[in-house]
């Protein structure tokens, strides 16, 4: 069975990666060539693969992924402690 702690440890690490993948799925719509898949390269970071109007998603996708392995840190202390 899964405990409560254990089900809302996974959910604050993955809450990061599902919130990368939202914010790369609306720039999917910004991008400069559709035709290119930008999912799994670090061209996805570049602000001349989207549009003007795409660079606001591009801004939280970098900020996103600075925060995220600090993210993962302190979860893993907080839920170091309780256990």
């Amino acid at each position: 069975m899964l405990h409560i702690p254990t089900a809302l440890f996974v959910a604050l690490v993955a809450a990061p990666l599902v919130s990368a993948g939202y914010i790369r799925l609306k720039l999917s719509e910004f991008q400069r060539d559709p035709n290119k898949i930008l999912w799994r390269s670090m061209r996805a970071f570049r602000p001349d693969q989207y549009t003007d109007e795409g660079q606001d998603w591009l801004r939280w996708l970098w900020i996103l992924a600075i925060l995220t392995v600090p993210w993962w840190v302190t979860v893993a202390l907080v839920f170091g402690k309780w256990q």
